[in-house]
């Protein structure tokens, strides 16, 4: 069975992504979810599969490539598709110039300084293209509706073990020239997929790592919570990197974080950097809040003049890119 991969698009609905493996297996990508399969070939048609009971048939053009079908569950029509052959994007062109790193935010601890429009709309297209051209195998599934993707090794393993992709080299090069990173470069590249209205669990990013994190926004806005890391106990490995729990990277709050709310928000438009260093990378837990629209509260600490408090703030699926540096493994 020949391999490929199509973009479907649903009236209404985010794009999807169909890969064909030469096995006969295969992969769904929703936003925030990657699906395992079988692929089957029909006269005239070729059907997917999925393990969540999603059945796909889509009629075949001349040259062997979907074109069109439907979706089913158990009989119930789901949608229609269009189906179009994904090809590679092109090498990631240079960045249109980013900003400069603002100073840090007075109000927060030492060190959060946030960049809007650190990317141009042009270079965000860019950016998620490449994103979204990764084989789902390299993805690993997340919890609440998102999936992860880890660049420059496994979070729990300390030192570089596999160079960057060329898209992400040049991120983290525009990084260094805009002054937005300090010291030894990034090393290590995490992509989070969220489904609208998805959630991240309050962490902090871990001692594998120097204290500088930088993440950008794409897609979509969001308000990240930010908590204070309780004098005593209170952390434990988590499973924020993508790792199934007991990683030695990133670490996630232990227990009911109700009794540690948010004593600080930042308000991450599309197309942000933000990076937390120092006293604010080592004590402070960040997350995400799981819900479907957000709404810019006195705890904002970044508000920019075009924004308002009290504005409600919808969520669609969203993108974040986070750099570190990881330590070099002891001799």
């Amino acid at each position: 069975m020949m391999a490929g991969r199509w973009v479907l698009q649903r009236r209404g609905q985010p794009e999807e992504a169909l890969e064909r493996l030469e096995d006969g297996s295969g992969w769904l990508t929703r936003t925030g979810e990657t699906v395992r399969g079988r692929w089957k070939e029909l006269p005239g048609l070729l059907r997917f599969v999925a393990t969540s009971g999603d059945c796909y048939d889509g009629s075949v053009g001349a040259d062997a490539q979907l074109v069109h079908g439907l979706i089913t569950r158990t009989g119930r029509v789901l949608g229609r598709f269009t189906a179009f052959p994904d090809t590679p994007p092109p090498p990631l062109a240079a960045l249109t110039a980013p900003p400069a790193l603002p100073p840090a935010l007075a109000a927060l601890p030492r060190s959060v300084h946030y960049v809007p429009q650190f990317l141009s709309a042009d270079d965000e297209a860019a950016v998620l293209r490449h994103v979204r051209a990764v084989p789902a195998a390299r993805w690993s599934a997340g919890a609440h509706g998102r999936r992860t993707l880890n660049f420059g090794g496994r979070p729990s393993e300390q030192g570089e073990s596999e160079a960057l992709p060329e898209w992400a080299a040049s991120l983290c090069l525009a990084l260094m020239q805009s002054g937005c990173w300090a010291g030894e470069p990034p090393n290590h590249v995490l992509v989070n997929e969220y489904a609208s209205g998805a959630g991240l669990d309050p962490h902090t990013d871990g001692p594998l790592y120097a204290a500088r994190v930088a993440t950008l926004s794409l897609g979509s806005d969001v308000v990240l919570d930010l908590h204070r890391v309780p004098k005593e106990g209170g952390l434990r490995p988590g499973a924020a990197w993508g790792e199934g729990g007991g990683g030695a990277g990133e670490r996630e709050a232990e227990g009911d974080v109700d009794g540690c709310p948010p004593f600080a928000q930042l308000l991450l438009r599309r197309r942000s950097l933000h990076v937390m260093c120092d006293d604010a990378y080592s004590h402070c837990w960040h997350g995400i809040t799981a819900r479907k629209h957000d709404v810019v509260g006195p705890l904002v600490a970044n508000l920019q003049h075009e924004d308002e408090r009290g504005e409600t703030v919808p969520r669609g699926p969203r993108v974040s890119i986070v750099f570190v540096h990881k330590f070099a493994a002891p001799a």
